[in-house]
């Protein structure tokens, strides 16, 4: 799978100290996060990269990194998931920080489009598991659901031609059961519509027709 074409990744990017200095990041990683915060997010970082085979213990900030296949948005993504257990606040400005981002480079790469469906599907992911703890965080999800479905149609098609296939979408799943929760039926209605008719991976057409016998009781 390709998520990106060279003249779109870090290929041509300076090189510096781990995937940090590779992108151009050192002053902001530095002036973002504290010292503490930064070695605890690159502990939680590389937790997860160890299971995948890679010997460096500080891939964000140590070795000479001349390549990698990962673009800026996804290592921003990363970087904001890796911080929110410990500094959810400042994870939210990483994820604020990739989505800029991948929408700048999606004018000029139509695949940084998935760069966005994923960094909104884990910006569901948190903020919904975190409803409850905090105010803010199920406006949060809701607003993500609407991100990931605006861009759906463009994620879909690349899918098709990167992956052959188009997967369960979080944010149409998670909004239309809230909305059939809510018996905003006609709105689950539709928007469940709107997964089929993209050819998004679902029980749509149950959906569908659970929610039609349900407005018409």
């Amino acid at each position: 799978m390709r998520i990106a074409p060279p003249e779109d990744s870090a290929m041509n990017a300076t090189p510096g100290s781990g995937l940090i200095g590779l992108f151009g990041l050192t002053d902001w990683w530095s002036s973002f996060f504290t010292p503490a915060e930064r070695d605890r997010i690159e502990v939680e970082y590389t937790r997860g990269r160890l299971t995948t085979g890679s010997t460096n213990l500080h891939p964000l900030t140590s070795g000479k990194v001349l390549h990698t296949s990962i673009t800026s948005t996804r290592l921003l993504h990363e970087i904001g998931c890796a911080a929110y257990g410990t500094v959810r606040e400042k994870a939210l400005g990483v994820f604020d920080k990739a989505e800029k981002d991948g929408q700048s480079k999606l004018r000029l790469n139509p695949t940084y489009v998935l760069d966005l469906h994923f960094l909104y599907h884990s910006m569901i992911q948190l903020n919904y598991r975190d409803r409850e703890k905090f105010p803010d965080a199920l406006q949060l999800a809701v607003d993500a659901y609407r991100k990931q479905i605006s861009i759906a149609p463009r994620a879909a098609e690349v899918f098709k031609r990167e992956w052959r296939l188009v997967p369960l979408p979080l944010g149409f799943w998670q909004l239309a059961v809230i909305l059939e929760k809510r018996r905003n039926y006609a709105e689950a209605v539709e928007l469940a519509m709107q997964a089929l008719q993209q050819g998004w991976d679902g029980d749509w057409e149950k959906r569908i027709a659970r929610c039609k016998r349900r407005m018409a009781v």
